[in-house]
């Protein structure tokens, strides 16, 4: 699939693929938890109800406008999706992390910053496969 293709949306697509987005990073938070060492299941229920909240907020507020942008100007493949998802969740990640950044600290940053890139590009990926439709 080219990512210049004739992909149609809709707004219940849009919905649904917020919810979905919102759903698996809310799924990551819970996991995070889990990996973590937090063994109680009312901490990842909580991961999982605080993620998914937050989580649909940040991709309404950061993630919409870069995705209208993307849509507007014809860049609605795949390809645009996962590397706008990528990029967006490794500058946040960066930018979290930079306060409290000193030489030493530096790799584990950056692995966080791509391993949240990783994640952010394939919930991104999901949520396009969700909102879009080849004509």
């Amino acid at each position: 699939m080219s990512d210049r293709g004739d992909y149609r949306t809709s707004v219940d697509r849009v919905g649904l693929a917020l919810a979905c987005g919102a759903g698996l990073a809310g799924l990551t938070a819970c996991l995070l938890v889990a990996i973590g060492g937090e063994a109680s299941g009312r901490a990842a229920l909580v991961a999982l109800l605080f993620g998914t909240i937050f989580a649909a907020l940040a991709i309404t507020a950061i993630a919409g406008p870069v995705w209208l942008i993307l849509h507007l100007s014809g860049r609605r493949g795949p390809a645009a999706a996962a590397l706008s998802g990528a990029g967006i969740g490794f500058l946040l990640m960066l930018a979290a992390d930079l306060g409290r950044g000193t030489a030493d600290t530096w790799p584990r940053i950056l692995g966080a910053a791509l391993l949240t890139a990783a994640l952010a590009g394939g919930i991104a990926l999901t949520m396009w496969r969700v909102a879009y439709r080849e004509r």
